[in-house]
C-alpha cells in the first residue's frame, strides 16, 4: 500500500503529530520532510511526533544510514536547520535497524528518539531541549 501521512498541529502540547500508514520506502521520506516542513514554518514549530504504528518499513540499513544527511539537506532547502528540530518515532516494536537509525542520526547531530510508547514519547519531545528558534534565514 502506498504511504499515506495526515500532518496536524496538537496546540495543547505544542507538537506537530505526523501519523503514516502503508508501506515506507527511502523515497517516502524525502516527501514526508516536505510535508513536516511546511507544518514547522506554519505553526513555528519544532518538536514532532511521528507515528509509524501502521506503517511496513521497508528501508535498508545501509538506507538508515543516508537518513540524516537527506534530512540536513531536505530541511536546509527549506530554510530549516535540522539541529532545531525534535524528532521522536513511534513504532510497534524496536528493530536494530531502528536502534541503528538512532545512532546513526544521534551521531550526526540530529535530535531523534525511537520509542514503542506513546507517552514517552510525548514526554521526551517535551523534556528535551534545543535552541528555540526556528531558522528561517533561507526560503
Amino acid at each position: 500500500m502506498p504511504l499515506q501521512e495526515i500532518v496536524e498541529y496538537d496546540s495543547e502540547n505544542a507538537i506537530l503529530y505526523a501519523r503514516y500508514i502503508g508501506d515506507v520506502v527511502l523515497d517516502d521520506i524525502y516527501a514526508s520532510q516536505e510535508a513536516q516542513a511546511r507544518a514547522i514554518k506554519k505553526y513555528n514549530c519544532n518538536r514532532i511526533l511521528i507515528d509509524a504504528r501502521n506503517t511496513n518499513i521497508l528501508i535498508s540499513t545501509i538506507e538508515y544510514s543516508y537518513i540524516a544527511d537527506l534530512s540536513r539537506k531536505n530541511y536546509s532547502k527549506r530554510g530549516i536547520d535540522v539541529r532545531n528540530l525534535l524528532r521522536a518515532f513511534l513504532v510497534d516494536e524496536l528493530s536494530e535497524n531502528l536502534e541503528f537509525f538512532e545512532t546513526v542520526t544521534f551521531n550526526q547531530g540530529l535530535n531523534i528518539r525511537v520509542c514503542t510508547d506513546k507517552a514517552e514519547a510525548i514526554q521526551w519531545l517535551l523534556s528535551t531541549r534545543v535552541h528555540e528558534e526556528i531558522n528561517h534565514t533561507q526560503s
